[in-house]
């Protein structure tokens, strides 16, 4: 009964990742045989495959790997995907996300830590998409994690966008490494921000711009969020949104923002 309720409950992307986990994790099955060797046998061998992914997602995190048109090609731990072995980068999926203080009309940056990646760039609340995750379920999770940001709040996202940055070829070097992602944009209104604490482990401060400076910073690479030339058309449709968003009513005024 109770594989047949998992079974259920399970969907196929869900699937997708565990065997994926199954064949590209190899390294990691004399550890989690040992620490799972005690559990009884009979455990139903569904149940126990996902408590292995969670295990072993906790030890490393996974992520799924994509062709540049989308196509989900497999799964790889991310310390794997950025240790720079291999010079076909395949795409990844992120997410980032405006969180809007909705009384002062103004957006939160966060400054990033020393021990990350990009240490003392401003960025928004950002993340990998982790295996079988959608982009909305990693940007609830983000939230969370880096601002505390509970689930009642986070799941009312509004999706702004899809962002294809292959950062290889970016003309800012200062941006330029590894990775190639496809990056789903977001934003989120707060109307209490007191309830708002950054992770210190990730970011050392935060701080608020308007729109105007925000999408200024972004335009002229002042962030971690890199801006190029063939990038121009989908971030203006982005701010676009944003705008519109942020300020539904005026988007048609002579005082909207322009596009950059």
């Amino acid at each position: 009964m109770l594989t047949k309720q998992i079974k259920t409950k399970t969907n196929e992307k869900r699937h997708l990742a565990l065997s994926s986990v199954e064949k590209n994790l190899s390294t990691y099955n004399s550890i989690v045989s040992r620490f799972f060797s005690s559990f009884p046998s009979n455990i139903p061998l569904l149940l126990r495959l996902r408590t292995k992914i969670l295990w072993v997602m906790i030890m490393e995190e996974l992520i799924d790997i994509y062709t540049e048109d989308g196509k989900r090609i497999g799964t790889t731990t991310k310390k794997e995907y950025y240790s720079g072995n291999t010079s076909d980068v395949p795409w990844i999926k992120c997410c980032s996300c405006f969180v809007i203080d909705e009384n002062e009309k103004k957006i939160l940056f966060e400054k990033r830590g020393k021990r990350f990646l990009d240490p003392g760039k401003l960025d928004l609340c950002s993340g990998h998409v982790q295996a079988g995750e959608t982009p909305t379920q990693s940007m609830v999770r983000e939230l969370n994690e880096e601002l505390s940001i509970g689930e009642n709040d986070s799941r009312n996202v509004h999706f702004l966008g899809t962002l294809k940055i292959d950062y290889t070829n970016l003309k800012d070097e200062t941006n330029r490494k590894l990775l190639k992602c496809f990056v789903s944009a977001y934003a989120l209104k707060m109307k209490d921000i007191g309830a708002i604490k950054i992770d210190n482990r990730e970011a050392i401060s935060m701080g608020w711009l308007n729109l105007e400076d925000t999408i200024g910073f972004i335009s002229n690479n002042m962030t971690r969020i890199p801006y190029d030339e063939n990038l121009k058309k989908s971030y203006n449709e982005l701010f676009k949104n944003l705008e519109q968003y942020m300020y539904p009513k005026s988007i048609n005024n002579k005082d909207s923002i322009k596009e950059q």
